[in-house]
């Protein structure tokens, strides 16, 4: 079976807490979805606690998909491993945070010309609050600059 294709990106910052050495270190990831809400309320029904994700992308033609790929090489050491198989989660262990995640996503989007654009800050950190339902693939559609920054921000 095909996967649908998606139109968000996102990168998660969870709250729970992983211990290496000394310090306690908070469990990032990334991926994609074509509904950030319920992405999101999956995350945290599955995790018993609330979740965010710090960013958000989105692009009309699912060159996200394309971002998420190419990350996924980049990543392969400093991805975690679950049962064997690799995940989108930072590996705890990884001096990898959410600054040089952005950077790299940004970094991809920009050497490959794709049109994704970032969610404006003042919808973020995105938890699907009440203020934030309003925030879908097709209000985005509809309204883009409502929701997305422009190509110079």
């Amino acid at each position: 079976m095909a996967s649908r294709k998606k139109k968000f990106f996102y990168i998660i910052l969870t709250n729970h807490y992983f211990k290496v050495g000394n310090e306690f270190k908070q469990r990032l990831g990334y991926g994609v979805t074509d509904d950030p809400g319920g992405r999101i309320r999956k995350y945290s029904n599955t995790s018993g606690g609330e979740q965010e994700f710090v960013k958000l992308y989105y692009c009309d033609n699912y060159e996200v998909m394309e971002v998420e790929k190419i990350l996924k090489q980049r990543l392969a050491d400093d991805c975690h491993t679950i049962n064997g198989e690799e995940v989108e989660w930072i590996s705890p262990y990884s001096d990898i945070g959410v600054k040089e995640l952005t950077q790299m996503v940004e970094d991809i989007i920009k050497d490959l010309r794709l049109p994704v654009r970032q969610v404006k800050d003042e919808y973020l950190p995105f938890k699907d609050a009440e203020w934030q339902k309003d925030l879908t693939r097709e209000s985005v559609e509809t309204y883009p600059d409502q929701y997305l920054k422009g190509d110079d921000s």
